[in-house]
């Protein structure tokens, strides 16, 4: 909830109290049952704008609470246009509806519309082109109501009799106009924030899809190209009768086939994996679905175990952590793996050790370079600084270490 508008909407019912006290006193006799209600209306009507989620919402609830405090037999909202809000047309009550009436198309017909932002009545009868073929005696009461500055619709309200306020009535209708003002202005926000919201995650969505896909295309699709020419290299030798070359080729073959069976399982698994829980279940996933697959241990540790991620800085560190095993996997040559998550003073450090063989920076390892390119990428999209800490013989370390900002505060 937005602590202005919840103070607003405060202040609003502070003023209707009070204004309810000091009439009640004056008639604390006559008049007890009408401040009990006057206070218990206010209360429920800025109740209900606090939970409220859309423009009708909001009208409905300032026409009840009127309908209620006004003694009106019935309500209606007739909206001037859909100013970047949809604003519908609404009624409530008892209103004069003839049977052969359509009322929807009443309110919301332009000539209705005009007529009635043009009307300097605030109190009418039959002459209102609300009332048109009414069979009963009516008298129509109308306040505008507005957001941002503009008029967006007229609140009416209908009486079998002219009706007459009190003071304590008029003190309400000024702050339930001031109020509903309030509420569709804090919804209009919180509904552009929600759709820049799913825009944002709808594009992330379509990044990973076409990261991923390129993944695919430097890895498995360039294995299984390579596959499809050596089988038909593999036919030619034994068109031509070279059984031993065959042989050779055939081994090869096989390995390779391995490694990309191996591939397959493991971004089968990757994708399995999603980031919408701790940081401490997906990793020991990460890091058994790796066991079962490779046999080699991966130790797992988080300092503290609640660190918890957005979900847009939880898919890049678990993709990191994917991609940087399948490396391991691929080239290391390693006996055990260790992966830590830790949170430090201001920055949270995310490491991905191995005791391989390791390599030369500088140089790299043949077929790692897609791999170290995809997780930088992935690091540069959250703000993290991405690092490879490597010597010949001495195993490699991957460490990305981001502002602890960017953790979820539970």
């Amino acid at each position: 909830m937005d602590t202005v508008f919840a103070w607003i909407l405060g202040c609003a019912f502070f003023v209707l109290a009070t204004a309810a006290v000091i009439w009640g006193r004056l008639h604390l006799q006559q008049q007890k049952a009408e401040t009990l209600l006057l206070l218990e209306s206010s209360g429920r009507f800025c109740r209900n704008l606090l939970v409220a989620t859309d423009a009708q919402t909001i009208i409905r609830a300032a026409m009840q609470t009127s309908i209620d405090l006004l003694k009106a037999d019935g309500a209606s909202f007739l909206p001037f246009d859909e100013w970047r809000l949809p604003f519908p047309a609404l009624h409530l009550g008892n209103v004069p509806i003839d049977p052969n009436d359509n009322w929807s198309r009443r309110l919301t017909d332009p000539s209705a519309r005009q007529a009635c932002k043009l009307c300097q009545n605030r109190t009418s009868n039959a002459k209102c082109v609300l009332l048109v073929e009414t069979q009963r005696p009516t008298t129509v009461w109308c306040t505008s109501l507005c957001w941002a500055g503009r008029e967006i619709g007229m609140l009416s309200f209908y009486f079998p009799r002219p009706p007459l306020f009190n003071e304590a009535q008029h003190v309400f209708l000024v702050q339930m106009t001031l109020s509903v003002d309030v509420a569709l202005e804090f919804v209009h926000k919180s509904q552009v924030k929600e759709s820049k919201e799913t825009d944002s995650v709808h594009q992330a969505v379509l990044d990973e899809r076409v990261r991923l896909a390129r993944e695919i295309h430097d890895g498995l699709a360039q294995t299984l190209a390579f596959l499809k020419m050596e089988t038909a290299r593999m036919q030619k030798l034994l068109e031509q009768g070279q059984l031993e070359s065959l042989q050779q080729n055939l081994q090869a073959h096989l390995r390779t086939l391995t490694d990309a069976y191996l591939d397959a399982r493991e971004a089968i698994d990757d994708l399995r994996c999603q980031p919408d829980e701790e940081p401490l279940h997906w990793l020991r996933r990460i890091a058994s679905d790796f066991e079962t697959l490779t046999g080699i241990p991966v130790e797992v540790r988080l300092e503290p175990e609640n660190l918890s991620f957005p979900p847009l800085v939880g898919t890049q560190l678990m993709r990191i952590v994917q991609e940087a095993l399948t490396n391991v996997r691929k080239h290391s040559q390693a006996t055990h793996v260790g992966l830590c998550l830790t949170r430090l003073k201001s920055d949270i450090l995310l490491e991905i050790q191995d005791d391989g063989r390791g390599f030369t920076p500088l140089l790299g390892l043949s077929g790692s370079q897609y791999g170290l390119r995809g997780m930088r990428e992935r690091a540069e999209i959250i703000g993290a600084d991405f690092q490879v800490v490597s010597r010949l013989g001495g195993g490699t370390t991957v460490q990305v270490r981001l502002p602890a900002r960017l953790q979820e505060v539970p």
